[in-house]
Protein backbone atom coordinates (compact mmCIF):
# COMPACT_ATOMS: atom_id res chain seq x y z
CA UNK A 1 0.00 0.00 0.00
CA UNK A 2 1.36 3.58 -0.98
CA UNK A 3 -0.11 6.98 0.69
CA UNK A 4 -0.40 9.60 -2.19
CA UNK A 5 -1.60 13.01 -2.09
CA UNK A 6 -4.82 14.05 -2.07
CA UNK A 7 -4.87 16.55 -5.03
CA UNK A 8 -7.44 18.18 -7.01
CA UNK A 9 -7.36 17.46 -10.67
CA UNK A 10 -5.67 14.30 -10.32
CA UNK A 11 -6.74 10.70 -11.48
CA UNK A 12 -6.87 9.67 -7.75
CA UNK A 13 -8.94 12.88 -6.51
CA UNK A 14 -11.10 11.52 -9.14
CA UNK A 15 -10.56 7.92 -7.69
CA UNK A 16 -11.06 9.19 -3.95
CA UNK A 17 -14.40 10.53 -5.22
CA UNK A 18 -15.68 7.37 -6.27
CA UNK A 19 -14.53 5.37 -3.11
CA UNK A 20 -16.37 7.92 -1.62
CA UNK A 21 -19.33 6.89 -3.83
CA UNK A 22 -18.87 3.31 -3.10
CA UNK A 23 -18.91 3.84 0.37
CA UNK A 24 -21.84 6.00 0.91
CA UNK A 25 -24.01 6.08 -1.91
CA UNK A 26 -23.60 9.64 -2.96
CA UNK A 27 -21.28 11.45 -5.19
CA UNK A 28 -18.82 13.31 -3.12
CA UNK A 29 -17.33 15.31 -5.64
CA UNK A 30 -18.39 19.12 -4.92
CA UNK A 31 -17.54 18.98 -1.56
CA UNK A 32 -13.95 17.00 -1.94
CA UNK A 33 -13.36 20.02 -4.38
CA UNK A 34 -14.82 22.74 -2.16
CA UNK A 35 -12.85 21.79 1.06
CA UNK A 36 -9.27 21.48 -1.10
CA UNK A 37 -9.74 25.25 -1.30
CA UNK A 38 -9.92 25.83 2.30
CA UNK A 39 -7.30 27.45 4.63
CA UNK A 40 -5.01 24.25 5.95
CA UNK A 41 -6.66 22.09 3.27
CA UNK A 42 -4.59 18.39 3.83
CA UNK A 43 -5.81 14.94 2.32
CA UNK A 44 -4.07 11.48 1.59
CA UNK A 45 -4.93 8.63 -0.87
CA UNK A 46 -3.87 5.10 0.22
CA UNK A 47 -2.97 3.18 -3.65
CA UNK A 48 -3.09 -0.57 -3.78
CA UNK A 49 -2.55 -2.30 -7.10
CA UNK A 50 -2.92 0.90 -8.78
CA UNK A 51 -6.53 1.65 -7.47
CA UNK A 52 -7.23 3.84 -4.88
CA UNK A 53 -9.04 2.03 -1.92
CA UNK A 54 -9.33 4.91 0.74
CA UNK A 55 -9.10 8.41 1.20
CA UNK A 56 -8.37 10.81 4.57
CA UNK A 57 -8.40 14.77 4.28
CA UNK A 58 -9.58 17.68 6.41
CA UNK A 59 -8.86 21.57 6.69
CA UNK A 60 -8.75 23.97 9.16
CA UNK A 61 -12.13 24.82 10.55
CA UNK A 62 -12.67 28.47 10.86
CA UNK A 63 -15.27 30.73 11.59
CA UNK A 64 -17.87 30.72 8.68
CA UNK A 65 -17.41 27.10 7.50
CA UNK A 66 -20.41 25.20 7.70
CA UNK A 67 -19.37 22.39 10.30
CA UNK A 68 -17.64 25.00 12.39
CA UNK A 69 -20.72 26.99 12.74
CA UNK A 70 -23.03 23.97 13.25
CA UNK A 71 -20.45 23.01 16.26
CA UNK A 72 -21.08 26.20 17.42
CA UNK A 73 -24.77 25.80 17.46
CA UNK A 74 -24.98 22.85 19.80
CA UNK A 75 -21.54 23.18 21.67
CA UNK A 76 -21.51 24.63 25.12
CA UNK A 77 -19.32 28.15 24.73
CA UNK A 78 -16.61 26.85 26.90
CA UNK A 79 -16.21 23.43 24.97
CA UNK A 80 -16.40 25.49 21.42
CA UNK A 81 -13.67 28.01 22.42
CA UNK A 82 -11.60 24.91 24.09
CA UNK A 83 -11.64 22.60 20.68
CA UNK A 84 -12.83 25.09 17.69
CA UNK A 85 -9.82 27.59 18.76
CA UNK A 86 -6.75 26.01 16.79
CA UNK A 87 -8.35 23.25 15.27
CA UNK A 88 -8.00 20.74 12.52
CA UNK A 89 -11.26 19.36 11.44
CA UNK A 90 -10.93 15.69 9.82
CA UNK A 91 -13.44 15.79 7.57
CA UNK A 92 -13.12 12.40 5.79
CA UNK A 93 -11.90 8.78 6.10
CA UNK A 94 -12.91 6.35 3.94
CA UNK A 95 -11.48 2.78 3.06
CA UNK A 96 -13.68 0.56 0.85
CA UNK A 97 -15.05 -2.35 2.14
CA UNK A 98 -12.73 -4.75 0.78
CA UNK A 99 -9.79 -3.06 1.76
CA UNK A 100 -11.06 -2.75 5.36
CA UNK A 101 -9.69 -4.67 8.22
CA UNK A 102 -5.91 -4.26 7.11
CA UNK A 103 -5.01 -0.98 8.94
CA UNK A 104 -5.69 0.84 5.87
CA UNK A 105 -7.81 3.74 8.19
CA UNK A 106 -5.16 3.55 11.16
CA UNK A 107 -2.34 4.68 8.52
CA UNK A 108 -4.46 7.11 6.80
CA UNK A 109 -5.90 8.57 10.20
CA UNK A 110 -1.87 9.23 11.29
CA UNK A 111 -0.31 10.39 8.03
CA UNK A 112 -3.32 13.12 7.97
CA UNK A 113 -2.62 14.20 11.20
CA UNK A 114 0.94 14.04 11.61
CA UNK A 115 2.87 17.20 12.12
CA UNK A 116 0.03 19.74 11.83
CA UNK A 117 0.66 22.44 14.00
CA UNK A 118 -3.02 23.03 15.55
CA UNK A 119 -3.49 22.41 19.14
CA UNK A 120 -6.82 20.32 18.46
CA UNK A 121 -8.21 18.04 15.69
CA UNK A 122 -12.27 17.28 15.91
CA UNK A 123 -14.30 14.96 13.67
CA UNK A 124 -17.54 13.95 13.68
CA UNK A 125 -18.96 10.28 13.14
CA UNK A 126 -22.38 8.09 13.33
CA UNK A 127 -23.33 7.22 16.40
CA UNK A 128 -23.77 3.54 15.44
CA UNK A 129 -20.71 3.30 13.58
CA UNK A 130 -18.68 1.48 15.94
CA UNK A 131 -15.97 -0.10 13.55
CA UNK A 132 -15.03 4.14 12.95
CA UNK A 133 -15.75 4.96 16.68
CA UNK A 134 -13.35 2.14 18.03
CA UNK A 135 -10.57 3.60 15.16
CA UNK A 136 -10.59 7.26 16.96
CA UNK A 137 -10.74 6.10 20.95
CA UNK A 138 -8.27 3.76 19.72
CA UNK A 139 -6.03 6.71 18.76
CA UNK A 140 -7.23 9.04 21.82
CA UNK A 141 -9.82 10.74 20.46
CA UNK A 142 -12.92 11.34 23.07
CA UNK A 143 -16.50 11.97 22.91
CA UNK A 144 -17.19 15.97 23.33
CA UNK A 145 -21.23 15.91 22.18
CA UNK A 146 -23.75 13.65 21.20
CA UNK A 147 -26.13 13.66 19.39
CA UNK A 148 -24.95 16.03 16.78
CA UNK A 149 -27.07 16.08 13.84
CA UNK A 150 -27.03 19.16 11.88
CA UNK A 151 -28.83 17.96 8.55
CA UNK A 152 -31.75 15.86 10.04
CA UNK A 153 -29.80 12.96 9.16
CA UNK A 154 -27.90 9.94 10.56
CA UNK A 155 -27.30 11.32 14.58
CA UNK A 156 -23.57 12.09 14.58
CA UNK A 157 -21.11 11.95 17.90
CA UNK A 158 -18.35 14.45 17.64
CA UNK A 159 -14.59 13.88 18.99
CA UNK A 160 -12.09 15.91 19.98
CA UNK A 161 -8.39 15.14 20.00
CA UNK A 162 -5.80 17.29 21.95
CA UNK A 163 -2.63 17.61 20.13
CA UNK A 164 1.07 17.73 20.96
CA UNK A 165 1.77 21.26 20.21
CA UNK A 166 5.56 20.06 20.83
CA UNK A 167 5.49 17.72 18.33
CA UNK A 168 2.33 18.82 16.38
CA UNK A 169 1.07 15.44 16.04
CA UNK A 170 -1.43 13.31 18.83
CA UNK A 171 -0.68 13.45 22.35
CA UNK A 172 1.87 11.48 23.71
CA UNK A 173 1.32 8.51 25.99
CA UNK A 174 1.79 9.87 29.38
CA UNK A 175 0.29 12.97 28.48
CA UNK A 176 -3.16 15.01 29.04
CA UNK A 177 -5.90 13.44 26.86
CA UNK A 178 -7.88 16.48 26.83
CA UNK A 179 -7.15 19.99 28.16
CA UNK A 180 -9.52 19.89 31.05
CA UNK A 181 -7.08 16.64 32.13
CA UNK A 182 -4.22 19.18 32.56
CA UNK A 183 -2.71 20.18 35.52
Amino acid sequence: MELQPLVPDTAAFEEAAECYRRIWGRDGRVAFRKHAEFPGYRGFVAVEEGSVVGYAYGYTTMPGQYYHEALRAVLPQATYGQWLADCFELVELGVVPEARGRGLGARLHDVLLGGLPHTTSVLTTGVDNEPARSLYEDRGWEALFEPFDPEGGEPMVVYGLARSPRAGGPVEEGEPRSRTDAP
